[in-house]
């Protein structure tokens, strides 16, 4: 069924494609040598059709899906060679059926019905006057209406068509932005947190092994654990089912703080949470840890938990002392999945510390 659907797309943009060649409607042109067959030209016919065929050309592919007022002066022209060379052997009906297709897209379209009205009346009477042979100018006459009609409605279809597929391509291109942000903040979570606990971890196994063995094997098993774990975080990550929990995230942080010799105190208990806001919750709690490690001289770190009405309040409060704070990628990515679950980020810089507050509404968990 998909492989269909995908045929069938294909198949109509091809033929949108095909339709917007100015080229491909000039099979037309060789009806203008059709009374020749029956009548051979003379060397002024011949040089009348050469002569008519190399001006209408550039006016042709000029207001060849050209709805500007400009076009309606090679309309004009075209209209005049079919007069001109009505005097000459040929079906010179051709150029006005052209110049009928061509006032089709004109917007809007009371003015290309309009002109395609003068049209048919001006080549009706200047085909009469000068002794254009029935068949031709009737024929013509009902063509280029006819011609005008079907290039007026496929016209706007086709702008709407063209519209649709550029909201399209430009929805995909949003879509794959997204997709790369969001991997390249999930990357940032994930390598972030884990390269900076690691690099602790490491430096406290170095110090150990000379004096506590047993404890710098501990610190490099986790350093261990750790890197499986963060491996398998940037394959969902690039899946895009990076699914890490707040529970878990509580717990890496106690590890990364204590590896650090911060002292955690951890205010509070986490409510039933969604998948999503316990995952988007445990992303902003690592960014946060990783921030302590790495740009704070702080010692002691509080995390509270609090539960007000329908809303879930997380805190993280340390005393590293810090100046002003700018937003990187990792503290912009922290606020962009805080409020995509309609939630909200509050930084407080004091010369004590830094605290920052996460608020997001619990109004769904609750009422299961």
């Amino acid at each position: 069924m998909i492989q269909t659907e995908t045929k069938i797309t294909t198949g109509a943009t091809a033929k949108r494609a095909l339709l917007s060649r100015p080229e491909f409607f000039l099979f037309y042109l060789p009806f203008y040598f059709v009374p020749w067959l029956f009548v051979s030209p003379t060397g002024k016919d011949m040089a009348a059709a050469i002569i008519a065929i190399v001006v209408f050309l550039p006016l042709y592919f000029r207001s060849f899906e050209n709805s500007s007022p400009v076009a309606i002066g090679y309309i004009v022209a075209i209209e005049l060679i079919a007069i001109a060379s009505g005097s000459f052997s040929g079906n010179s009906g051709v150029f006005h059926v052209y110049a009928c297709s061509a006032v089709g897209f004109q917007l809007p379209r009371s003015r290309a019905i309009g002109l395609m009205i003068g049209l048919s009346l001006v080549w009706l009477t200047a085909a009469y006057l000068i002794g254009v042979h029935p068949i031709n100018l009737y024929g013509s006459l009902f063509f280029g209406v006819m011609t005008g009609l079907i290039v007026i409605a496929s016209w706007r279809e086709m702008i709407k068509q063209r519209a649709i597929e550029k909201a399209h391509t430009r929805e995909r291109q949003l879509t794959a932005i997204d997709e790369r942000e969001r991997i390249a903040h999930d990357l940032h979570d994930v390598l972030g947190h884990t390269l900076t606990t690691t690099a602790l971890k490491a430096d406290l196994a170095i110090k150990l092994i000379d004096t506590n063995a047993s404890l710098a094997k501990q610190e490099i098993t986790d350093i261990h654990t750790i890197t499986r774990n963060a491996l398998q975080d940037v394959r969902r990550a690039v899946e895009g089912m990076a699914l890490s929990r707040v529970d878990d995230e509580l717990e890496q942080t106690q590890q990364a703080l204590t590896a650090a010799n911060i002292k955690l105190t951890i205010l509070g208990d986490i409510p039933p949470l969604s998948e999503s806001e316990s995952h988007t919750l445990g992303l902003a709690l690592r960014e946060a840890t990783t921030n302590i490690l790495r740009h704070s001289s702080a010692t002691t770190v509080v995390i509270d938990i609090q539960v007000q009405e329908q809303s879930l309040m997380l805190t993280i409060a340390d005393d590293g002392g810090s100046g002003a704070i700018q937003e990187g990628i990792g503290l912009s990515g922290l606020r962009r999945r805080i409020e995509s679950i309609e939630g909200s980020v509050k930084l407080d810089t004091q010369p004590e510390g830094f605290t920052l507050m996460i608020t997001i509404p619990l109004a769904a968990a609750l009422a299961r």
